[in-house]
C-alpha cells in the first residue's frame, strides 16, 4: 500500500502544481484563457482523491477494485499523459532546453506557436517544469506498482475443481 500512497502523493501532487501553474500564468500574463486548465484540475484532484481513499478501504470489492482501477487510469491518462508528459514536458522542460540552447528561432515558432510564452519567468517556469518531475514519479511508482500487487486486481482467478 506505501507504493499507491506514493503514486496518490505525485498524482495529487501534479494537479495542484497544474492548479498553481496555471493561475500564477493567467495572472502574470494576463490571459485568462490559461484558467480552463485551473478548472479542470479541480474535479480531477477529487476523483483521485475520493477513488484512492476509497479504494483502499475497500479493495476487495468490486467497487473497490472499480475505485482503484479509476484511480490509476486518471493518473495514467491526466497526471502522467495530459499533464506531466505534454504539459511539464513538451511545455516547458523542452520549451526551456531548446530556448536556452540556441534553437533558432524559425524551429522554435514552428514548436510553440505565439500562444506559448517565450521563458521569461522563473516561477512559470519551474512549476511547469515541476509537473514533469511529479509525473514522472507517478509513473515510476505506477511501475513498481505493477510489479507487486495482487494478481487478483487484474483477472478473476478460476476456481479448483475437484
Amino acid at each position: 500500500m506505501r507504493t499507491l500512497k506514493l503514486i496518490y502523493r505525485a498524482s495529487v501532487g501534479t494537479m495542484l502544481l497544474t492548479l498553481i501553474h496555471h493561475v500564477y500564468g493567467a495572472v502574470i500574463y494576463e490571459s485568462p484563457f490559461r484558467l480552463h486548465v485551473a478548472y479542470f484540475a479541480i474535479p480531477v484532484i477529487l476523483v483521485l482523491v475520493f477513488t484512492y481513499r476509497f479504494s483502499v478501504k475497500r479493495l476487495q470489492t468490486g467497487k473497490g477494485k472499480l475505485a482503484f482501477w479509476s484511480f490509476i487510469l486518471t493518473t495514467i491518462l491526466i497526471s502522467v499523459g495530459a499533464i506531466g508528459i505534454y504539459e511539464g514536458g513538451y511545455n516547458h522542460l523542452l520549451k526551456n532546453i531548446l530556448f536556452f540552447g540556441g534553437t533558432s528561432r524559425a524551429t522554435f515558432d514552428r514548436l510553440y506557436p505565439p500562444i506559448y510564452e517565450l521563458p521569461n519567468d522563473l516561477i512559470f517556469e519551474t512549476t511547469g517544469i515541476l509537473q514533469f518531475i511529479t509525473g514522472c514519479i507517478a509513473l515510476y511508482y505506477l511501475l513498481k506498482l505493477r510489479k507487486k500487487f495482487p494478481v487478483n486486481l487484474y483477472y478473476k482467478q478460476p476456481e479448483k475443481t475437484g
